[in-house]
């Protein structure tokens, strides 16, 4: 679920299926890039570090008609993609 949004940047929010917790997360956009960080995480407001360190992992994006592709590739050099349906 989309909380908020700006020209550059969203706030969303998810319950992870293994075992329900809530997560929000902020993305910014940078060119074809996603750069995130958590927000409240550990039961305050405050928001997390930024994930561009060199062990974080890169995380693109590719909008192609009416899908987009998100391709994430971690610091090993392993990578998966997954394509949705934009509506």
């Amino acid at each position: 679920m989309v909380n908020s949004n700006s020209e550059n940047s969203v706030v969303v929010r998810y319950s992870r299926p293994d075992d329900g917790k809530e997560w929000t997360n902020e993305c910014r956009f940078e060119s074809d890039r996603v750069i995130w960080r958590t927000i409240g995480a550990f039961g305050g407001s405050d928001a997390g570090r930024w994930r561009i360190g060199p062990y974080d992992e890169d995380i693109r994006f590719a909008l192609e008609g009416s899908s987009v592709t998100i391709t994430t590739t971690y610091s090993d050099g392993s990578s998966g993609s997954e394509s949705y349906t934009v509506r």
